[in-house]
């Protein structure tokens, strides 16, 4: 049986420490207004907390590998990252795409056959890895 490779093990943790962080955030602390998970006097967003998302059918998966259906779509958008992703925006404008970790929308190559794109600097995971070209490589073929 083959071993898990390092990305393999860093999507089993990155999905465990989101299970057991959500667990606590669940029992964490009420603020003094009685509402879990809302912002600091200041306004200003603070740390754990609740969010609770209307999905029209139960989340299945957050492998985003298997993330096929444009329904998955909204809640996986908020846990993970892509090279580009929707414009967060109402109306028409919310219809773009954008950069999340490439610089840009990327370049295709004469024949649209290969698309070139160049990540920002300075991406991490959460533990601080620096994440590469080789992490993306990864999991566009495994998708």
């Amino acid at each position: 049986m083959r071993q898990p490779s390092v990305i393999s093990r860093r999507v089993a943790a990155s999905t465990a420490v989101l299970v057991l962080a959500a667990g606590v955030a669940a029992c964490g602390p009420e603020d003094s207004k009685g509402a879990a998970g809302t912002s600091g006097a200041d306004g200003k967003p603070q740390k754990g907390g609740t969010l609770t998302v209307l999905n029209s059918n139960p989340q299945q998966d957050f492998d985003p590998a298997r993330l096929y259906t444009s329904g998955g779509g909204n809640v996986p958008s908020l846990v993970f990252r892509t090279l580009t992703t929707r414009n967060r925006e109402d109306g028409a404008e919310g219809a773009k795409v954008v950069p999340d970790l490439a610089t840009d929308l990327g370049t295709p190559s004469k024949d649209a056959t290969v698309w070139t794109y160049t990540l920002k600097d300075g991406l991490k995971y959460e533990d601080g890895t620096a994440i590469t070209s080789a992490d993306i490589k990864y999991g566009i073929e495994r998708s």
